[in-house]
Order: C-alpha cells, then structure tokens, then sequence
C-alpha cells in the first residue's frame, strides 16, 4: 500500500500516472538543453519493443566468468557494468571522480572505479572475444522491456534463430559505442513494417524493434540518461568557462537573435501583468496552460524530514533557518494554508523542497533556497515554465557609466523578487512544507507562496520586465534622466550610476526612490562616493551608520569588485601561495580576480602566461611546479 495516498501501489512510484506518457505536440517532453555523453536512453511500450539484448559470458582478468545480460546502446558513449557483477567477478579497478546529469538536469558526483573485462557470446564458446579495457562501475538499473518469444512465433523470418527469453530489468552491463565491433551487424533478419529485425552481431543473435501494434494509452518511459565526465574534464570544462567569462567585453559578442519562445513569453508576458494595490502581479510562463503536474508531496516530505532532523541537532542553524521562515510568513509572502485548502489537489499542484545556503564569510547569515528544479518522475516546476529573453543590462556597460562621473552612487532593491505577486491560480504550484515547531511529531503544515520565488527559472525575466515597465510606465511624471537610470543603470537588483555634480546626484536618488515606491520596489542600501548625497538621503536607507562628519566611508562591493569609498577607487585583494605551486594552486589564484574592466591586466598578465604554459605542456593538476616555473611564479 501507498503511504501518501490509500492506493494499492508502491510509494516511490506515487504520481507517476498524473503525467499522461503519450509524446504529442502539445506534450513534448522538457529536456536539459545540453546533455552530452548519454550513457543510456530507451523507452519502451508495454506491447514488445524490442532492444537489443544479449545474454553473455563476461570474464575477468583472474579467469572468474559469469552469465549476464547485456544491452548493445549505440547511444552511449562508455560502458558500464553493475556493481552486483563486478563484485561476483572480483574486478579490481582504477578510482575515478564522475559527475552524472540525469534527464533533469541535476548534477551528481560520485567516486567509481574503471574496471577490464571480456565478453563472449553465450551460445557459443568458440564465438568471438570482445576485450573491454574500459567499464565503468555505476550503481544504477538498466531499464530494458521483457524479450518474451511467444509474442513472435508467427514471424517466420526469426524462426530459425536462436533466442532465448529475457526478464525486464535483468541486465548488469551496457556495452556503448566505445566498443564498435560489438554493435557491427554481420547478418540481419527483416520481416514487415511492424515486425522486429533480428540481426546477427559478433556477440550473437538479437532483435530491436517492435513485436506489434503499441497500445498508446498504456505507453510506460523508461529511461536512464547520464552525462559522465572524470575530474579531469570536468576541470578542463570549468576552466574553459572561465576564460570565456574572463573575456566578457573585450570579445566581439553578436546579440542573440529572437526565438520563438522569446516572443511567446512576451505575449504571455503583456497579457499576464497587471498593477494591482501598489504591486506587480505576474503568473508563471508557463510552455503549456493546459499542462498537469505530477503529484510530489512525498518527495517534499521526505526532504523536509530530513531538514527537521538536521537543523534539531544544530542549534544555531535552527535559530537562523526558523527566523530567516518567520520573516517569510511576517512580511506576508508566504501563507499556511486551511485544512480545506491542503486537502485540495489541482491539476497543478507543487511542492517545493527547500533547504539551507550559508555565506562562509558571514557565518550567522543563512538563505532559504526554495528547489523550483527540483524533479518529480522526469518533472519539475522550472521544465515546465519558460525562462524568457535575457533583459539585464551588460555588465560592462553598467560599470563603464558607474565611472563615467564624478559622483557616484549606488543601491539595490530589496527583495526585489518577493516584490512582484503571483496571481491566486498560480501560488497552488508553490506549495511547501514547515512546521513551526520542529521538535513536533505531526505532520508538518502547508505554506504556498503569494510572491515570486528566487529559483524560478522565469523570475529574473519577470523581475526585469516589471523593472523596466516601472520605468516605462513613469516616462510622464519623472524626468527623462530617472526613467534613462532605471532603464540602464541596474544589473538585476543592483544600480551603479553616477552624476556630474551633488544636486543631480540627489535629484536622481529621490525621484527613483518615489517612483519605484509607487510600483512596489523599495530601494534601499544607498551609497555615495559624496557625503553630502547621504545626508539628502532618508537614515534609514543608507548601508552604513558611520557618522558623515567623521568617519571614513567604508568599503563596498559593486558588482563583485571592491569599491574603496572614500577613495573612490577599485581594490584587489591579491592572495599569495607560500607553499610549492601546482597547476591547480596557479589557476585558483588568477581566476580569483574578478576584473571585469581589465584594471589590472597587465600586472596578472605574467601569472596568465605561466597558466597558458602549463596547459601547453599538458601539466598534471597537482604536478609541483620545476624551478623554473616556481622563480617566474614568485616574481
């Protein structure tokens, strides 16, 4: 029996039928936009589509062999082998670091090993020998039909082939396409349209295919879908995003044409926001109106089980995470739902998992991050919203006019996010779990927020439209500066601009704090490289307490980079390695340095040359840099 509803079926398949399997135009499945390196993909239907299976003789360096089934993927780009079976071989392997990336998307490391071994064909024991030098060992099920013969017995082109009938679920080892001779085909077997193919390989006899007509209504998916890279690529990979992000502003860039989406979300956009009591109010993008979601209460309790047992063993974390939930509920952006209201269940109904996000440079700061990607058999709430063209402003642009006067002054919107609403319809797909008291054994209550979510894959879209609408909106009672500032000047929720003298400066602060007020955006956190625009600016918007007439204005971030106030300058923070460097030491140091602008490219340009060596000559991560290198590092 199902421990979330009375249903005669297993807990872990709770919700599975809420999602229709059919595959039509109007119900596309959401895949990652990238997902090299599948390890396996199949989907099978309940009336015979076939794959090809084989049973084999795998054998192992020490001369142990076992019968197994084994699956022939074209698709994937390594093989891998369950490790049941490794373990009754007795393979000894090499440990490797992989990250896989299911269907969702959703980054998994896990320490595995590369193991050697052999197979043959289990029918015949003269049958060729194929050397497999490289498996990996994963710990995940090879999805696969049932192969049962008496669904074939009237296809006369397979009746003198020998098959044998095979279980569902039964294979303990993929053979992908880095091993070419076992997928070559040496004889096939055709018959008529929908009849499966038999096809000889050096492995033996198999067949792939469909046994017949598929029953749509009762299509099941079966999948697994991995993206597996080692340490090293993973490196390689990171650091290759780095230089790209490094070179932000100084390669030539073409703006991204328009999509279809891109205009579908604007369209959905122009007819979904409406200003109602001093707010914004926007839906979710959602890619289909009509679409239903599949039910996951369970997977959010059990999440949040796990929360609770956590934060009752850390005192301190449980005081910040309750209080961080409590501004939540004060401040009006969440709600606990009735009993009639939690008994509900739409055709869109959402539980979102949360859990904990610590700054380690400000230890008793903690952020509640609400898990839209979180999935649910193959669903989340981010697969299916669309994210929408990319509004916010470049980087660059926004720094380069920060400097472009002499006085500066910067601020952000607090909770900027949480200040757009969602519509009633929508805050049924933003449900979540908590429970006041943590130490309590009832089941915990049910919250849905009634704001955007940080996490939705649409906010930052959302967020910027609202922004630039607020502007846009405004044009006829503020002047054009303020409504040119609010258009340009903000990287998200964060503006840097700058004004030729004191008078413009605050002229432009109070006109964008009213007009922004009066859509619903408080802007706050205010900061100037001149004293006497803070003091035109209310106390209580300003970063800082420092006393105008005496202190010294502190020292701010701006977009990643440090801004020294009072000096009116960008710093760096340079830290220096004492100890022997590696490749891996060299890297973390220059790529710590966020100079977006390129002020200091010229002083890192010898530590960047030194990397550009070590890549030439194909440096090892944690090789110890020769004299050589380390006297051109020290210098």
């Amino acid at each position: 029996m199902c421990r979330v509803c009375p249903g005669k079926h297993h807990s872990a398949i709770h919700g599975l039928r809420v999602v229709p399997n059919r595959l039509s135009d109007n119900n596309q499945p959401d895949l990652p936009p990238h997902m090299s390196g599948v390890a396996n993909s199949h989907v099978s239907g309940v009336n015979g589509v076939q794959f090809q299976l084989l049973p084999v003789v795998v054998k192992g360096p020490l001369g142990s062999s076992e019968y197994a089934i084994a699956v022939l993927d074209s698709a994937s780009q390594i093989s891998i082998i369950h490790p049941k079976l490794k373990q009754k071989l007795g393979l000894k392997g090499s440990p490797r670091c992989l990250t896989i990336n299911t269907l969702c998307n959703k980054g998994v490391s896990q320490n595995t090993e590369v193991v050697k071994l052999s197979v043959r064909s289990a029918h015949d024991e003269s049958g060729q020998i194929l050397m497999l030098s490289k498996v990996f060992v994963v710990e995940s099920r090879i999805p696969h039909p049932a192969r049962i013969l008496k669904n074939d017995h009237n296809m006369t082109h397979l009746q003198d082939i020998p098959l044998t009938d095979i279980e569902a679920n039964k294979a303990m080892i993929l053979i992908g396409a880095d091993i070419p001779l076992a997928h070559f085909q040496l004889e096939r077997r055709v018959g008529q349209q929908h009849e499966p193919v038999g096809i000889k390989t050096p492995l033996g006899w198999t067949l792939i295919g469909s046994s017949g007509a598929t029953n749509e209504d009762e299509t099941v998916s079966n999948m697994l879908c991995c993206d597996l890279r080692d340490q090293y690529n993973m490196l390689q990979e990171q650091v290759e995003r780095f230089w790209s992000t490094e070179a932000v502003g100084t390669a030539y860039n073409l703006t991204r044409s328009e999509s279809i989406e891109d205009r579908q979300t604007d369209n959905l956009m122009e007819r979904k926001i409406r200003f109602i009591d001093g707010h914004y109010e926007v839906g979710f993008m959602w890619r289909n109106e009509n679409c239903e979601m599949p039910q996951n209460e369970h997977v959010a309790l059990n999440r949040f089980e796990n929360l609770r047992k956590r934060l009752q063993g850390n005192e301190r974390l449980r005081n910040l995470y309750c209080k961080e939930m409590a501004k939540n509920i004060e401040r009006g952006w969440v709600r606990k739902l009735t009993s009639d209201e939690k008994a509900f269940r739409g055709p869109r109904t959402w539980f979102l998992p949360h859990h904990r996000v610590e700054n380690p440079k400000g230890p008793n700061k903690l952020r509640i991050v609400f898990e839209a990607a979180s999935t649910c058999c193959g669903v989340s709430l981010n697969s299916r919203l669309m994210s929408g063209r990319d509004l916010i402003n470049n980087l660059v642009g926004v720094l380069l006019r920060f400097r472009e006067r002499p006085i500066a002054i910067s601020a952000d919107i607090e909770a900027m996010f949480h200040m757009i609403r969602l519509p009633e319809d929508d805050t049924d797909s933003a449900r979540f779990l908590w429970s006041e008291d943590l130490f309590s054994t009832k089941r915990p209550d049910v919250y849905k927020f009634l704001v955007r979510i940080f996490g939705a894959v649409d906010s930052p879209y959302v967020a910027n439209f609202c922004l630039k609408r607020a502007a846009y909106d405004s044009r006829n009672k503020f002047p054009r500066d303020v409504i040119l500032t609010t258009d340009r000047d903000f990287y998200v929720d964060d503006l840097l601009t700058s004004k030729w003298n004191v008078d413009s400066a605050v002229s432009t602060a109070k006109d964008m704090i009213k007009m922004l007020h009066d859509k619903g955006f408080n802007l706050t956190k205010w900061v100037s490289n001149s004293k006497s625009v803070l003091r035109e600016i209310s106390s209580g918007r300003v970063v800082t307490n420092v006393d105008l007439d005496l202190d010294r204005l502190p020292v701010r971030k701006a977009l990643g980079l440090h801004w020294d106030i009072e000096k009116d300058c960008f710093i760096f923070d340079h830290q220096k390695f004492t100890e022997f460097t590696t490749k891996r030491k060299a890297l973390g140091v220059t790529s710590s340095i966020f100079d977006p602008l390129g002020f200091v490219a010229p002083i890192i340009l010898y530590a960047k040359l030194l990397r550009r060596e070590c890549w030439r000559d194909n440096l090892a991560w944690d090789e110890v840099f020769d004299n050589k290198r380390l006297k051109c590092w020290e210098n």
